[in-house]
């Protein structure tokens, strides 16, 4: 079974804030994203 993660869109500057930190710049955003990927908030739901 093969699992694709992703986001449709984390190059957002109105993100700053609000989904990524406070002052973090355009070049982190795609850890930043990984980073909450792969965090404890992070909810799987299965798919049949």
């Amino acid at each position: 079974m093969k699992f694709y993660i992703g986001s449709a869109v984390w190059a957002h500057k109105d993100w700053v804030g609000n989904f990524f930190p406070k002052r973090t710049k355009q070049a982190d955003f795609l850890r930043e994203n990984v980073e909450w990927l792969m965090g404890p908030q992070t909810c799987f739901t299965r798919l049949t």
